[in-house]
Protein backbone atom coordinates (compact mmCIF):
# COMPACT_ATOMS: atom_id res chain seq x y z
CA UNK A 1 0.00 0.00 0.00
CA UNK A 2 1.50 3.49 -1.11
CA UNK A 3 0.72 6.71 0.11
CA UNK A 4 -1.39 8.50 -2.50
CA UNK A 5 0.44 11.99 -1.53
CA UNK A 6 4.19 11.26 -1.24
CA UNK A 7 3.85 7.69 -2.98
CA UNK A 8 5.64 6.00 0.23
CA UNK A 9 5.29 2.27 1.25
CA UNK A 10 3.55 1.36 4.10
CA UNK A 11 5.95 -0.13 6.78
CA UNK A 12 6.52 -0.72 10.30
CA UNK A 13 8.60 2.96 10.55
CA UNK A 14 5.32 4.81 8.59
CA UNK A 15 2.28 3.62 9.60
CA UNK A 16 -1.08 5.19 7.93
CA UNK A 17 -4.08 7.16 8.96
CA UNK A 18 -6.92 7.88 6.96
CA UNK A 19 -5.67 6.28 4.00
CA UNK A 20 -2.36 7.83 3.77
CA UNK A 21 0.96 7.84 5.61
CA UNK A 22 1.08 9.40 8.80
CA UNK A 23 3.70 11.84 7.88
CA UNK A 24 1.70 13.29 5.34
CA UNK A 25 -1.35 13.24 7.62
CA UNK A 26 0.47 15.36 10.51
CA UNK A 27 1.24 17.89 6.96
CA UNK A 28 -1.91 18.21 6.62
CA UNK A 29 -3.05 18.22 10.19
CA UNK A 30 -0.45 20.04 11.76
CA UNK A 31 0.08 19.40 15.61
CA UNK A 32 -0.26 23.45 17.77
CA UNK A 33 1.74 24.27 20.21
CA UNK A 34 0.62 22.46 23.17
CA UNK A 35 0.08 24.88 26.28
CA UNK A 36 0.27 24.31 29.95
CA UNK A 37 -0.20 26.76 32.95
CA UNK A 38 1.38 26.64 35.88
CA UNK A 39 2.25 28.80 39.46
CA UNK A 40 5.49 29.44 39.96
CA UNK A 41 6.47 31.03 43.46
CA UNK A 42 8.53 34.51 42.03
CA UNK A 43 10.53 34.11 45.59
CA UNK A 44 11.98 30.24 45.71
CA UNK A 45 10.59 29.03 42.22
CA UNK A 46 8.73 25.88 44.01
CA UNK A 47 5.59 25.24 41.32
CA UNK A 48 2.14 24.70 42.14
CA UNK A 49 1.16 21.12 40.25
CA UNK A 50 -2.17 18.79 41.16
CA UNK A 51 -3.56 21.31 44.00
CA UNK A 52 0.09 21.28 45.78
CA UNK A 53 3.14 23.07 46.04
CA UNK A 54 6.23 21.00 45.22
CA UNK A 55 10.46 22.41 45.20
CA UNK A 56 11.74 23.79 42.43
CA UNK A 57 12.96 21.26 40.21
CA UNK A 58 13.61 20.87 36.19
CA UNK A 59 13.65 17.43 35.85
CA UNK A 60 9.68 17.68 37.74
CA UNK A 61 8.45 20.51 35.78
CA UNK A 62 9.54 18.39 32.59
CA UNK A 63 7.72 15.34 33.89
CA UNK A 64 4.54 17.30 33.95
CA UNK A 65 5.07 19.44 30.14
CA UNK A 66 5.50 15.70 28.89
CA UNK A 67 2.23 13.71 30.53
CA UNK A 68 0.61 16.81 29.43
CA UNK A 69 1.38 16.73 26.04
CA UNK A 70 0.62 12.78 26.72
CA UNK A 71 -2.81 13.54 27.49
CA UNK A 72 -3.40 16.39 24.53
CA UNK A 73 -2.10 13.84 21.93
CA UNK A 74 -4.13 10.83 23.18
CA UNK A 75 -7.12 12.92 22.09
CA UNK A 76 -6.30 13.19 18.32
CA UNK A 77 -3.92 9.60 18.33
CA UNK A 78 -5.76 6.71 20.22
CA UNK A 79 -9.13 7.08 17.65
CA UNK A 80 -6.88 5.58 15.12
CA UNK A 81 -5.36 2.51 17.65
CA UNK A 82 -2.44 4.52 18.61
CA UNK A 83 -0.53 5.08 21.81
CA UNK A 84 1.43 8.17 22.75
CA UNK A 85 4.76 8.66 24.27
CA UNK A 86 6.44 11.58 24.98
CA UNK A 87 9.71 12.14 25.70
CA UNK A 88 12.56 14.76 26.56
CA UNK A 89 16.46 15.18 25.75
CA UNK A 90 18.20 18.40 26.64
CA UNK A 91 14.86 20.26 26.23
CA UNK A 92 13.39 19.18 23.52
CA UNK A 93 10.41 17.06 23.13
CA UNK A 94 9.25 13.94 21.02
CA UNK A 95 6.60 12.41 20.51
CA UNK A 96 6.18 8.20 19.42
CA UNK A 97 3.36 7.08 18.46
CA UNK A 98 2.96 3.05 19.05
CA UNK A 99 0.05 1.46 16.96
CA UNK A 100 -0.69 -2.66 15.92
CA UNK A 101 0.99 -1.46 12.62
CA UNK A 102 4.02 0.30 13.37
CA UNK A 103 5.65 3.08 15.61
CA UNK A 104 6.57 6.77 14.37
CA UNK A 105 8.26 9.72 15.99
CA UNK A 106 8.15 13.14 15.70
CA UNK A 107 8.92 16.87 17.48
CA UNK A 108 6.25 18.64 19.67
CA UNK A 109 6.41 21.77 20.95
CA UNK A 110 5.45 22.56 24.97
CA UNK A 111 4.49 26.09 25.82
CA UNK A 112 4.15 26.41 29.48
CA UNK A 113 2.82 29.89 30.44
CA UNK A 114 3.81 30.65 34.74
CA UNK A 115 1.98 32.78 36.81
CA UNK A 116 3.84 34.37 38.99
CA UNK A 117 3.07 34.83 42.57
CA UNK A 118 4.19 33.92 46.24
CA UNK A 119 4.01 30.32 47.73
CA UNK A 120 2.14 30.28 50.59
CA UNK A 121 5.34 29.49 53.08
CA UNK A 122 7.49 32.18 51.30
CA UNK A 123 4.44 34.61 51.26
CA UNK A 124 4.28 33.97 55.72
CA UNK A 125 8.13 34.14 56.14
CA UNK A 126 7.77 37.98 54.36
CA UNK A 127 4.30 38.45 56.56
CA UNK A 128 6.17 37.01 59.17
CA UNK A 129 2.91 35.13 60.30
CA UNK A 130 2.56 31.87 61.44
CA UNK A 131 0.01 29.43 63.53
CA UNK A 132 2.03 27.46 65.83
CA UNK A 133 5.68 28.07 68.03
CA UNK A 134 7.98 25.26 69.02
CA UNK A 135 9.65 26.45 72.42
CA UNK A 136 12.20 24.19 72.91
CA UNK A 137 14.48 25.01 75.99
CA UNK A 138 16.92 23.42 78.45
CA UNK A 139 18.33 24.38 81.88
CA UNK A 140 21.04 25.69 80.41
CA UNK A 141 22.33 26.85 77.19
CA UNK A 142 21.11 24.51 74.59
CA UNK A 143 24.65 23.32 72.54
CA UNK A 144 25.09 24.10 68.99
CA UNK A 145 25.62 20.24 68.88
CA UNK A 146 21.50 20.13 69.80
CA UNK A 147 21.10 23.16 67.04
CA UNK A 148 22.43 21.12 64.52
CA UNK A 149 20.52 17.75 65.33
CA UNK A 150 17.18 19.60 65.35
CA UNK A 151 18.29 21.52 61.55
CA UNK A 152 18.93 18.31 60.08
CA UNK A 153 16.24 16.91 61.53
CA UNK A 154 13.96 19.65 60.19
CA UNK A 155 16.31 19.23 56.38
CA UNK A 156 15.56 15.31 56.47
CA UNK A 157 11.67 15.84 56.21
CA UNK A 158 9.48 16.26 53.05
CA UNK A 159 9.25 19.58 51.38
CA UNK A 160 5.93 20.53 52.91
CA UNK A 161 7.13 20.19 56.21
CA UNK A 162 10.68 22.39 55.50
CA UNK A 163 8.98 24.64 53.93
CA UNK A 164 6.40 25.80 56.83
CA UNK A 165 9.08 26.61 58.85
CA UNK A 166 8.95 30.25 59.20
CA UNK A 167 11.86 31.17 61.12
CA UNK A 168 14.05 29.94 63.83
CA UNK A 169 15.05 32.67 66.81
CA UNK A 170 18.18 31.86 69.12
CA UNK A 171 17.46 32.79 72.61
CA UNK A 172 20.09 31.99 75.56
CA UNK A 173 17.94 29.14 76.81
CA UNK A 174 16.70 27.73 73.36
CA UNK A 175 15.36 28.40 70.27
CA UNK A 176 12.13 29.11 69.29
CA UNK A 177 10.69 27.40 65.62
CA UNK A 178 7.40 29.49 63.81
CA UNK A 179 5.67 27.54 61.80
CA UNK A 180 3.22 28.15 59.16
CA UNK A 181 0.27 26.05 60.19
CA UNK A 182 -0.42 23.72 63.33
CA UNK A 183 -1.04 20.54 61.51
CA UNK A 184 3.22 20.63 60.47
CA UNK A 185 4.15 21.78 63.46
CA UNK A 186 2.96 18.89 65.49
CA UNK A 187 4.59 16.37 63.10
CA UNK A 188 8.10 18.57 63.22
CA UNK A 189 7.55 18.62 67.20
CA UNK A 190 6.72 14.56 66.93
CA UNK A 191 10.25 14.31 64.90
CA UNK A 192 12.58 16.41 67.23
CA UNK A 193 10.91 15.18 70.52
CA UNK A 194 12.04 11.60 69.01
CA UNK A 195 15.59 12.83 68.13
CA UNK A 196 16.28 14.62 71.28
CA UNK A 197 13.97 13.48 74.27
CA UNK A 198 12.15 15.31 76.45
CA UNK A 199 8.32 16.10 76.51
CA UNK A 200 6.22 18.29 74.05
CA UNK A 201 3.52 19.61 75.77
CA UNK A 202 0.75 22.01 73.28
CA UNK A 203 -1.46 24.82 74.33
CA UNK A 204 -3.48 26.75 72.51
CA UNK A 205 -3.75 30.66 72.87
CA UNK A 206 -6.32 33.04 71.42
CA UNK A 207 -5.19 35.64 69.12
CA UNK A 208 -8.05 37.39 67.99
CA UNK A 209 -11.84 36.87 66.97
CA UNK A 210 -13.29 38.50 64.21
CA UNK A 211 -16.86 38.36 63.40
CA UNK A 212 -17.64 35.23 65.98
CA UNK A 213 -14.59 33.52 64.63
CA UNK A 214 -11.64 32.30 67.06
CA UNK A 215 -7.75 32.53 65.75
CA UNK A 216 -6.07 30.09 67.93
CA UNK A 217 -2.17 29.96 68.11
CA UNK A 218 -0.28 26.67 68.97
CA UNK A 219 2.13 26.92 71.67
CA UNK A 220 4.41 23.43 72.16
CA UNK A 221 6.76 23.45 74.83
CA UNK A 222 9.83 21.30 74.30
CA UNK A 223 12.13 21.23 77.23
CA UNK A 224 15.13 18.74 76.30
CA UNK A 225 16.51 16.10 79.41
CA UNK A 226 19.61 17.23 81.17
CA UNK A 227 21.10 13.70 80.32
CA UNK A 228 21.53 13.28 76.16
CA UNK A 229 22.31 10.91 73.90
CA UNK A 230 25.69 9.55 74.77
CA UNK A 231 26.40 10.99 78.31
CA UNK A 232 27.66 9.17 81.17
CA UNK A 233 25.75 9.06 83.87
CA UNK A 234 24.91 7.09 87.05
CA UNK A 235 22.82 4.80 88.35
CA UNK A 236 22.96 3.34 91.96
CA UNK A 237 26.29 4.13 91.82
CA UNK A 238 27.11 2.15 88.55
CA UNK A 239 28.64 3.86 85.89
CA UNK A 240 26.46 4.15 82.72
CA UNK A 241 25.98 5.90 78.70
CA UNK A 242 22.68 7.13 77.90
CA UNK A 243 21.68 5.49 74.79
CA UNK A 244 18.35 7.40 73.66
CA UNK A 245 15.75 9.66 75.96
CA UNK A 246 12.07 10.26 74.66
CA UNK A 247 9.68 11.18 76.52
CA UNK A 248 9.36 9.38 79.88
CA UNK A 249 11.54 6.45 78.70
CA UNK A 250 15.22 6.17 79.26
CA UNK A 251 17.45 3.87 77.69
CA UNK A 252 20.96 3.62 78.75
CA UNK A 253 23.98 0.96 79.36
CA UNK A 254 24.70 -0.18 82.40
CA UNK A 255 29.28 -0.15 81.18
CA UNK A 256 29.75 -2.93 84.47
CA UNK A 257 27.14 -5.23 83.18
CA UNK A 258 27.58 -4.96 79.63
CA UNK A 259 23.25 -4.58 79.76
CA UNK A 260 20.69 -2.09 78.63
CA UNK A 261 17.97 -1.28 80.58
CA UNK A 262 15.22 0.80 80.02
CA UNK A 263 14.07 3.34 82.81
CA UNK A 264 10.91 5.05 83.79
CA UNK A 265 9.91 8.18 84.31
CA UNK A 266 10.71 7.46 87.97
CA UNK A 267 13.68 5.59 88.06
CA UNK A 268 14.96 8.15 85.52
CA UNK A 269 14.92 10.44 88.34
CA UNK A 270 17.82 8.06 90.54
CA UNK A 271 20.31 8.94 87.72
CA UNK A 272 23.61 11.07 89.23
CA UNK A 273 26.18 12.63 87.50
CA UNK A 274 29.14 10.98 86.63
CA UNK A 275 31.68 10.69 88.86
CA UNK A 276 34.54 9.54 87.27
CA UNK A 277 37.20 10.61 84.68
CA UNK A 278 37.17 10.92 80.74
CA UNK A 279 39.73 11.14 78.38
CA UNK A 280 40.37 10.70 74.58
CA UNK A 281 43.18 8.00 74.04
CA UNK A 282 44.98 6.29 71.17
CA UNK A 283 44.48 2.66 70.31
CA UNK A 284 48.18 1.42 70.75
CA UNK A 285 47.37 -2.97 70.26
CA UNK A 286 44.26 -5.07 70.65
CA UNK A 287 45.77 -8.22 72.53
CA UNK A 288 43.55 -11.49 72.82
CA UNK A 289 42.16 -10.32 76.08
CA UNK A 290 42.65 -6.75 76.45
CA UNK A 291 43.17 -3.34 74.49
CA UNK A 292 46.61 -0.96 75.23
CA UNK A 293 46.21 2.32 74.59
CA UNK A 294 48.43 5.57 74.75
CA UNK A 295 47.12 8.69 76.58
CA UNK A 296 48.23 12.40 75.98
CA UNK A 297 51.12 11.92 78.62
CA UNK A 298 52.82 8.97 76.25
CA UNK A 299 51.71 6.82 79.13
CA UNK A 300 49.70 3.54 78.52
CA UNK A 301 47.02 2.04 80.26
CA UNK A 302 45.15 -1.76 79.72
CA UNK A 303 41.50 -2.22 79.37
CA UNK A 304 39.98 -5.83 79.59
CA UNK A 305 37.99 -7.07 76.74
CA UNK A 306 34.79 -7.25 79.22
CA UNK A 307 35.73 -3.28 79.26
CA UNK A 308 35.57 -2.85 75.49
CA UNK A 309 32.65 -1.32 73.71
CA UNK A 310 33.23 -1.29 69.75
CA UNK A 311 35.77 -2.50 67.40
CA UNK A 312 39.00 -0.88 68.39
CA UNK A 313 41.89 -1.23 65.74
CA UNK A 314 45.42 0.20 66.35
CA UNK A 315 45.51 3.92 66.05
CA UNK A 316 42.22 5.09 66.19
CA UNK A 317 41.10 6.92 68.64
CA UNK A 318 38.40 6.26 71.38
CA UNK A 319 37.54 7.20 74.77
CA UNK A 320 38.79 5.94 77.86
CA UNK A 321 36.41 6.04 81.23
CA UNK A 322 37.85 5.38 84.58
CA UNK A 323 35.77 4.76 87.20
CA UNK A 324 36.11 3.37 90.85
CA UNK A 325 34.41 -0.01 89.72
CA UNK A 326 36.62 -0.45 86.84
CA UNK A 327 38.21 1.20 82.98
CA UNK A 328 35.95 1.38 80.16
CA UNK A 329 37.47 2.20 76.56
CA UNK A 330 34.23 3.35 74.29
CA UNK A 331 34.22 4.27 70.87
CA UNK A 332 33.38 7.83 69.99
CA UNK A 333 30.13 7.28 68.16
CA UNK A 334 28.70 6.04 71.47
CA UNK A 335 29.62 9.52 73.26
CA UNK A 336 29.78 11.87 70.93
Amino acid sequence: MKCPICGREKSPSLPFIEGICVDCYLKKNPIKPIKLKLKRCKSCGAIFLKGRWEPPATEKLETVEMKEAERELKKIFRAYGFEVVVTSHEGEFKAQLIGEEGMFSFPVTIVTEEERSLCPSCLAKRSGSYEAKIQVRSDGRVDRKTFKEVMDTISSMPYELREAVVSIEELKEGFDINIREKSSAKIIASALADKLGGEAKFTYKLVSERGGEKRTRLSISMRLPSEKSGDLVELNGEPALVLKKSGDIAKILLLSRRKEIKLSKIEKDSLRPFTGSVREVTVEAVLPDRVIVLTEDFSTEEVNNSGVFGKPASGEKYILVEHKTGKFLLSKELVL
